[in-house]
């Protein structure tokens, strides 16, 4: 019999939501759902496979259910484990669009002496030299909108507040698959009937709650629990069309993960500095897995682990 394994573990606290998380790194066979549903999986798969790996790491005495959760929240502590698991400085190649200057001497004859004489040129170049650059995961960060916090209080009447939470994953996850189009006519594959449906799920599943103050000055609560989505739909109709034009303004930016970077060339003529900003899992994942070198034996590597994977028990 092999020796147990034992993995390291690990902690982060998301203030927004006052927890602090427990996890341990990924597992070869999360590893490779994750390399699996980037290579050949969609949006919806590859949100789907994040968080059921989250949800795999995580330790706790009590279940953690990962798709209820926001969706920045899943995309920051995957990004977490991803550090932890792998390398937390990838080596990404950045493509330079900037111009530099180069400098020639040109050889000339002087038409009264005839001597010969070299006169410095200068010219203009459209760079396109690719460099490696570090970039550390570690530097990751949760990226609010502004006055996020006071968007997500929506006064609907002097006696009642609608609040809302950032939508949760497995919200996003089904906006994702309504939204699907199909590869060849580029059309949507679901009807607007079902895309309308899921947007108002997203809506209706990021209620935080409804509070109405009584006559009395007291606090009476509402939540989801306590209402179904049409009922919500036929209540809201009746409200003020400012409250529809702020749960617009809320759900058109949402919280993301989200890293500021620079990244330099590094051709000695150019040394031109660009700043970058990455947000969403998505991007993240993209760099990841073509980093660290991978890219060229992928292919060979995924055929071994499709092979293999279905004899491990």
């Amino acid at each position: 019999m092999l020796p147990e394994i034992s993995l390291p573990k690990f902690s982060t606290t998301i203030k927004e939501i006052k927890t602090t998380f427990h996890f341990r790194p990924f597992m070869m066979k999360e590893e490779r759902a994750i390399l699996m549903a980037k290579a050949i999986g969609t949006d919806i798969e590859v949100r789907q496979t994040i968080e059921q790996v989250v949800e795999a790491c995580l330790i706790s005495n009590k279940k953690i259910i990962v798709e209820d959760l926001p969706a920045h929240i899943v995309d920051y502590l995957f990004m977490q484990m991803y550090a932890r698991s792998n390398t937390n400085v990838l080596s990404v190649n950045f493509h330079c669009h900037a111009n530099y200057t180069k400098y020639d001497f040109v050889k000339k004859t002087d038409p009264d002496t005839g001597e010969e004489y070299e006169e410095e040129v200068k010219s203009e170049h459209l760079c396109g030299h690719e460099s490696l650059n570090p970039l550390d995961l570690t530097a990751i960060t949760l990226h609010y909108p502004h006055d996020f916090e006071k968007k997500k209080e929506i006064k609907v009447s002097d006696s009642i507040t609608l609040y809302f939470n950032a939508p949760k994953s497995k919200s996003i996850r089904n906006v994702y698959k309504m939204t699907e189009t199909d590869e060849v006519t580029g059309e949507f594959i679901h009807s607007d009937e079902e895309r309308d449906d899921a947007y108002s799920d997203l809506i209706y599943e990021s209620i935080d709650k409804v509070v109405e103050i009584n006559k009395d000055g007291e606090e009476i609560i509402f939540t989801i629990d306590d209402f179904t989505k049409d009922s919500f739909a036929d209540w809201i109709d009746n409200a003020p069309k400012n409250v529809t034009e702020q749960m617009t303004i809320l759900f058109s930016e949402m919280p993301t993960i989200y890293l500021k970077t620079t990244m330099r060339c590094l051709r000695p003529e150019c040394q031109n500095s660009t700043d970058i900003s990455l947000t969403g899992a998505r991007s993240f994942l993209d760099l990841c897995w073509v980093d660290q070198r991978m890219y060229r034996w992928w292919k060979k590597l995924m055929t071994w682990l499709l092979i293999t994977s279905s004899t491990w028990v």
